[in-house]
């Protein structure tokens, strides 16, 4: 825990220096994008709770959306115990869910295709299920860990 290490292999980049290269210049970019996203995501969590502390009947009878929800799971705490650390935590939940959300799809997608799948083929479909669960269900995980799956996960997608 805390030592990460993502390692690339290329058949066209002339040397191991080269990838090294890439993948710093690619690991910072998602980096420095991930941080803009947690960023605003506590933004957003400070404004809605500052809409509803200065305007409690602006949200009724409405529907809550999936962030607004999280937000307002916050609403039983009062303003002291609102700190700036439940705040990133609960903005970090919603990024990691929402960075995964294809990884969730595609657990679901596979886990639920008929045996004669191609798909299917050497995977555990508990496994599959447990792994979507676990990525929904990620408000007991550290905020850092949620932070470096959805950075780890970037980076695969960046440098594909």
């Amino acid at each position: 825990q805390g030592e990460h290490t993502i390692e690339l292999q290329s058949t066209q980049l002339k040397s191991g220096m080269e990838c090294g290269w890439w993948l710093c210049q690619h690991t910072t970019t998602q980096i420095a994008t991930l941080e803009k996203q947690v960023n605003m995501e506590v933004a957003a969590i400070r404004a809605l709770r500052s809409r509803r502390r200065h305007n409690p009947t602006a949200t009724k009878g409405k529907p809550a959306d999936d962030e607004e929800s999280q937000a307002s799971a916050a609403d039983g705490e009062s303003d002291s115990e609102s700190t700036a650390d439940t705040d990133l935590a609960k903005a970090m939940q919603v990024i990691h869910r929402r960075t995964l959300e294809g990884f969730i799809t595609w657990c679901n997608y596979v886990s639920s295709a008929t045996l004669g799948s191609l798909c299917r083929k050497g995977l555990d479909m508990d496994a599959l299920r447990d792994m979507s669960a676990q990525v929904m269900e990620n408000a007991t995980r550290p905020p850092d860990r949620l932070f470096v799956e959805a950075l780890v996960l970037r980076v695969m997608e960046s440098v594909g």
